[in-house]
């Protein structure tokens, strides 16, 4: 969707004030958590009704009478409090990189976060809201108290199987939803790589929200009824012993209570349909909104100062994010502001030179991190002692290694101050001073106002200090932590025998990948930024200031599409041998984006300047490369 030729601005415009990109993005952000919320409060009340009324689709009357009654209105608005809560605090977390952990365990483990745990919470309690609330609907009687009485109103109660039974269902699809959105780092911006107004993105996504609700709540339901037929009466006994020691209560008789019919499970696997299904809209509303592209610098007076703002912005990468996303939209389709920063020339500096240092440190970024692990194990390569062949490491039992840490430290013996005071003892040699030097007072102070005598005193006090603190027997703490590192690592290869244990433990390529290219999307915007604006020099630049850099630019792109070939043919991490032919067959979905929009973007640049190419001066190791582009044959 192209910028509107309605701004028409001159370079005059350049000298004048600018505000700041980041404050005026905080006026436009209040107004998109507004429209979130109303948004997702009008699909809460649509979707709720719509499941509400599924019984009664057959017949008209009824189900327009079901979908508009007050009472589902009312309910629908409970159900949406701790969504929007949920949503105010992703919005306020907001995140566009994503959090990868080394290893699956450890992914698992990052739900225990403190931010987390809040979002986790959060879940537990929409789900059983919805449940609940569900279930009210329905007039299910079973769920109205968390006892119930047999024998009368005023008799004994006992513990209400059916109610405590949705509480651990909805406990059970809140954790469950918040494993899955820690795994995929679904609370992660994701720009996306096709542009749609904000009512297309949500529409396509509603067949994937009715999905994912239908078949997250079909694992649960029938999760969580095996698990319950299995430790049921220990969970019950459980709970009755707790209310037990406050109200006097009626032990169950031995039969189940009428908790598995088929009727109550069906709306308990519809009211978690909708649960996930909301979940869902809260989670796309969410994404769809704060990655829509947002046009900020054209309602300013200096256009290109508040876009090199954003820019150059520090603290909050998604202000980044807008900017480079706001850039290039005016790069690719708006040819007047495209020319007004090309030829920025009164302002110092100007915008192209800014806007260029700002990509090309983006892909020596992306370079950096593709060739990191090389250079790190270079390093340990060289900085490695070379161990002797002849002395062999003895590998010592682990039944051995507890005994020999147990056992008591051997006793230092600690230095005695030698009897004779004139007996210096240096080297382990004992030398008696002449009584002549110690008694001769002329001789000692002689030297005491010497500025070199001082500094070489201080020196040898150092000197005794460092000698008397090696000799200090070894803290039992840096025993324990040797230990405990090296009992660790026997437990971390006694795992990894076993399947389970690598897919925990193992760092596999792909979350390695994901670590690596946790900011993917800005580095494309970077590379197309650079293509678009080089491309559209050869008939845009009036003073040639594109031109000059071309060279350079080319260099920055060739050296990161040889770095990513290199980190092709050099993985980070040690592959199988059923990982190898996946790898050869399939190249890994973000690797092929880079190297695609690389080459795509040098052949931009070859086939536009293809007969300047001769007056630029190339090394060898960017020739060679080159000459494929300009063969045709890369």
């Amino acid at each position: 969707m192209p910028y509107p030729f309605s701004y028409q601005k001159d370079l005059a415009s350049l000298r004048q004030n600018f505000a700041s990109y980041s404050k005026i993005y905080s006026t436009i952000f209040n107004k998109l958590f507004i429209k979130a919320a109303v948004i997702q409060t009008i699909s809460v009340i649509v979707i709720f009704q719509l499941v509400n009324s599924i019984g009664s689709i057959f017949h008209l009357g009824s189900f327009i009478k079901s979908f508009f009654s007050i009472k589902g209105i009312f309910t629908s608005l409970i159900i949406n409090i701790p969504l929007f809560v949920l949503l105010s605090l992703k919005f306020k977390y907001k995140n566009v990189k994503q959090d990868i952990k080394p290893n699956l365990l450890l992914q698992i483990l990052s739900i225990f976060s403190r931010e987390k745990i809040v979002f986790l919470l959060l879940y537990i309690l929409s789900c059983l809201v919805t449940v609940f609330c569900y279930l009210k609907v329905k007039n299910n009687k079973l769920v109205n108290s968390p006892f119930v009485y047999p024998e009368g109103p005023f008799s004994t109660p006992q513990v209400n199987e059916t109610f405590f039974f949705v509480i651990l269902f909805g406990i059970i699809n809140g954790f469950y939803y918040g494993i899955k959105q820690t795994l995929k780092s679904l609370n992660t911006l994701k720009f996306p790589v096709i542009e749609r107004t904000c009512f297309f993105a949500l529409k396509s996504k509603l067949p994937i929200i009715f999905k994912n609700g239908i078949k997250y709540s079909f694992n649960t339901t029938i999760g969580t009824i095996l698990f319950y037929y299995i430790t049921g009466d220990r969970i019950y006994n459980c709970i009755n012993k707790f209310f037990g020691l406050i109200v006097k209560l009626i032990n169950r008789s031995l039969g189940r209570i009428d908790l598995f019919q088929f009727r109550f499970f069906i709306h308990l696997f519809l009211g978690a349909a909708l649960a996930y299904m909301l979940l869902e809209l809260n989670n796309y509303i969410f994404q769809v909104l704060l990655t829509q592209p947002i046009y900020i610098s054209l309602d300013d007076c200096n256009p290109a100062r508040c876009l090199i703002s954003g820019l150059c912005e520090e603290k909050s990468p998604l202000i980044k994010y807008y900017a480079f996303l706001e850039l290039f939209r005016i790069v690719k389709y708006n040819k007047p502001y495209r020319e007004l920063f090309i030829n920025d020339i009164d302002s110092k500096p100007n915008a192209w030179s800014v806007m260029s240092n700002e990509c090309i440190k983006k892909i020596k970024e992306l370079s950096e991190k593709l060739t990191k692990h090389m250079k790190e194990n270079e390093k340990k390569e060289k900085s490695a002692p070379q161990i002797k062949k002849d002395t062999p490491k003895v590998k010592k039992s682990i039944l051995k290694e507890i005994i020999e840490f147990l056992s008591p430290l051997p006793e230092n013996h600690h230095m005695t101050k030698p009897t004779n005071n004139n007996i210096l003892q240096a080297t382990g040699h004992t030398v008696e001073v002449p009584n002549v030097l110690l008694g001769n007072e002329l001789l000692r102070n002689r030297n005491s106002s010497n500025t070199f005598s001082s500094i070489m005193a201080s020196n040898k006090n150092e000197a005794i200090k460092k000698q008397t603190q090696s000799l200090q027997p070894v803290q039992p703490i840096e025993t324990e932590i040797k230990y405990f590192s090296t009992l660790c690592a026997k437990i971390k290869s006694f795992l990894l025998r076993f399947k389970l244990g690598r897919i925990l433990l193992t760092n596999s390529f792909e979350r390695q990948l994901d670590i690596i290219l946790n900011d993917i999307t800005l580095e494309i915007l970077a590379i197309q930024i650079l293509g678009n604006l080089v491309v559209a020099s050869l008939t845009e630049d009036k003073y040639g200031i594109i031109q000059r850099d071309i060279q350079q630019i080319l260099e920055c792109l060739l050296q990161c599409l040889l770095d990513a070939e290199t980190f092709i043919k050099n993985p980070p991490v040690a592959l199988s041998v059923d990982e190898i032919i996946n790898y050869n067959k399939n190249m890994p979905a973000k690797l092929d984006i880079i190297i695609s929009t690389l080459q795509s973007t040098i052949y931009q640049i070859v086939i536009k300047f293809y007969d300047s190419l001769d007056n630029f001066s190339f090394s060898n190791k960017y020739l060679q490369k080159l000459q494929k582009f300009i063969d045709f044959k890369e």
